[in-house]
């Protein structure tokens, strides 16, 4: 049968051992079998017959049937067992004569069936050994096996096709040498393996071609009697890495400033005040917010804009300590934790960190000045959870924001402040939607005649429950919320429309109508025909309106404000620069700018009478518009010798409570307006 066949062909073919062997366990004839011990021919020849009987031949013919269908008449028989004690299958000398020594046949067949056991277990154990090499050579794993020295003696396809090495180029050389691995973690992992017998980990390896790698290996003892062979089977794990670390930047990084993101922020503040809680000693957090950055995006682009948040990351890192972490909570918020830091040293890392941004950026040839608001909070003293710190620190940001100061360290007053604040923008942001704002006008007058040459359009606002509202608080609230766009929107639109419902009625116009634009106004370049829109929806000429830009607005990008004065001067409008005096930096390009008329702050004219320094810039302001072709205007005239003394300077026109406080429309246009 097939298992006897299998048994017999596993038999050794040495002639010192077996000179032949055949055998069947099927019922037909066996061979003779003749057999030598030690080299030397046995002195009894059996001419018998002998059959291997395994466990799944035996199921298939009992031992009884089988021997006596081959007839017979007696036989001896042997287990074949392995080293592990597991049986084989059993060994039987048959005879059909008996035979004069039966003891010495059945010790010889022990004999026998032992070297049959030993040689069967042998090739099985090569068979195994044959079926794994197919395996290891077929599979994308890099397989080698190294002796003591460390010299590669096997190295199957997926070395090869892992290092581009072929086998007949390393067998013989170091590992370590051909794949270049550190010299402190290869001497680690086959000392560990040495002595535990078995080692993983990750190596750097190099390829054929110098590429580095990352391998996955996996070592281990090729077995006890192996004199320190080590077989070594690894995977190249390089691309995983990468997208392991492309993953974990994406998770914990910002993608623009390779900053920690706010997910790791939260996660390393956290843990920072748990070690807080344990050690007693106290931290420092501090937000920043840039000033203006959506200008930047808007005039600029989002490209030059993540430039700038780039360079402003780099300022930033480079003027920080060891133990102050800098994160980006994303738009233009950053965030520091200084640990061990108490309030003095907040306010010296702040210091820090304005001193950064203290000279401008340069961004695709362009020089960008960026200006920084930093909140301070401490812990544990403002708070001692991550949440409610971040919250403080954004509460101190935005007061130092509103008193345009630098940085502004909390106070538990603040939040009081700033619920105010909410609530109020709240309130005003209903006030728009409802369209229950209101609009008063106060005369502009000539200073020689007093006869009216215009008017100014001022805000008034009253709530239900905080009654008037002051205007100053109201527009600085929309302009901290970035709702200037929408009100002096709502503004022009009213204003217009009040003009064209006087003309409906038969009232004279005012000869010119005085409307004030934000620079939140000036950021957007379409603001221009978005004028003219409301004056042609109206039948108005837009000649019939004069605008006023803060001088601190133009001057906050003088060039932008040039491109944006000149397509309203385009539009048809005429310009006053309003507040003239308080600012420094448009002087040099008042030249540029083409307006109209200079009207002078109201904090020179009160006190020129008092004071030779206002009365010397109001003469000074007075001269310089006439040279330039300019009108003035002065606010805030209160008194008939305020009104004399400016002209006598040569001040053309003025308005003030001397000639007419701010009213409703009905009112003006019955004191004013025939």
């Amino acid at each position: 049968g097939a298992d006897a066949g299998y048994i017999a062909r596993c038999l050794p073919e040495d002639p010192s051992r077996v000179y032949s062997v055949a055998g069947h366990c099927d019922g037909r004839p066996a061979e003779p079998l003749s057999y030598a011990l030690g080299g030397t021919p046995c002195a009894v020849n059996l001419e018998q017959s002998y059959c291997v009987v395994t466990d799944r031949v035996a199921e298939r013919f009992p031992e009884d049937t089988l021997l006596a269908d081959m007839g017979a008449r007696g036989y001896v028989g042997e287990r074949l067992g392995n080293t592990a004690g597991e049986n084989l299958g059993v060994l039987y000398v048959i005879y059909r004569r008996p035979v004069q020594d039966p003891e010495f046949v059945s010790s010889t067949l022990r004999i026998f069936a032992a070297g049959a056991a030993a040689e069967l277990e042998r090739l099985e154990a090569d068979s195994r050994i044959r079926e794994q090499a197919m395996l290891l050579e077929h599979t994308r794993d890099a397989i080698l096996l190294t002796d003591a020295r460390d010299r590669i003696r096997y190295w199957n396809r997926g070395a090869e096709q892992t290092y581009g090495w072929s086998a007949s180029e390393v067998i013989g050389r170091s590992a370590a040498e051909v794949l270049r691995v550190p010299p402190d973690a290869y001497g680690d992992a086959r000392g560990r393996v040495r002595e535990e017998g078995y080692w993983s980990g990750e190596l750097d390896q190099h390829t054929r071609g110098g590429r580095h790698i990352v391998v996955e290996s996996h070592w281990s003892l090729a077995g006890e009697d192996s004199g320190g062979s080590v077989l070594q089977i690894g995977s190249d794990i390089t691309q995983r890495k990468a997208s392991e670390r492309r993953i974990q930047q994406l998770a914990f990084y910002d993608e623009i400033t390779g900053l920690p993101n706010r997910a790791l922020f939260m996660d390393r503040l956290t843990v920072s005040l748990a070690g807080l809680r344990r050690g007693g000693s106290s931290l420092a957090l501090l937000f920043l917010d840039l000033n203006r950055f959506k200008e930047i995006n808007d005039r600029q682009g989002h490209a030059a804009g993540d430039r700038v948040l780039v360079e402003v990351a780099q300022r930033f890192r480079n003027t920080l300590r060891a133990n102050e972490t800098l994160a980006r909570l994303g738009g233009d918020e950053f965030v520091v934790i200084a640990e061990d830091a108490d309030e003095a040293a907040a306010t010296r890392i702040a210091e820090r960190l304005v001193d950064a941004l203290g000279q401008p950026l340069t961004v695709d040839g362009r020089s960008i000045p960026v200006e920084v608001s930093i909140g301070i909070a401490l812990a544990p003293r403002d708070g001692d959870t991550a949440d409610e710190l971040l919250m403080h620190t954004d509460i101190a940001m935005y007061r130092a924001k509103r008193g345009s100061i630098e940085y502004s360290v909390y106070e538990p007053h603040m939040s009081r402040e700033l619920d105010d604040f909410l609530s109020l923008a709240e309130r005003l942001d209903q006030a728009l939607k409802n369209d229950v704002l209101q609009l008063y006008y106060q005369p502009q007058v000539a200073l020689d005649t007093g006869e009216l040459i215009g008017a100014e359009v001022l805000l008034r606002w009253y709530d239900e429950d905080w009654g008037w509202v002051n205007p100053g608080r109201a527009v600085s609230t929309a302009e901290e919320r970035r709702m200037m766009g929408r009100l002096g929107d709502w503004v022009m639109r009213t204003a217009c429309g009040q003009l064209a419902q006087w003309r409906s009625r038969g009232v004279a116009l005012p000869p010119e109508l005085s409307i004030n634009v934000s620079a939140q106004q000036l950021e957007h370049a379409g603001v221009a025909e978005q004028f003219a829109r409301h004056a042609r929806g109206a039948g108005l000429a837009a000649s019939a309106i004069r605008l006023e830009l803060t001088e601190t607005a133009i001057a906050s990008d003088p060039d932008h404000a040039v491109e944006i004065t000149v397509a309203l001067r385009e539009a048809g409008f005429t310009l006053c620069i309003d507040d003239f005096g308080t600012g420094y930096s448009s002087l040099a390009y008042l030249k540029r700018f083409p307006v109209d008329m200079l009207k002078i702050d109201l904090s020179f004219v009160r006190d020129m009478l008092v004071s030779e320094s206002d009365h010397a810039i109001v003469a000074t302001i007075i001269a310089m518009a006439r040279n330039l072709g300019l009108t003035t205007l002065a606010e805030g005239v209160e008194e008939a010798e305020q009104a004399r003394a400016l002209a006598s300077l040569g001040c053309e026109f003025a308005q003030g409570y001397y000639y007419g406080r701010p009213m409703p429309a009905d009112e003006f246009a019955r004191a004013w307006l025939r």
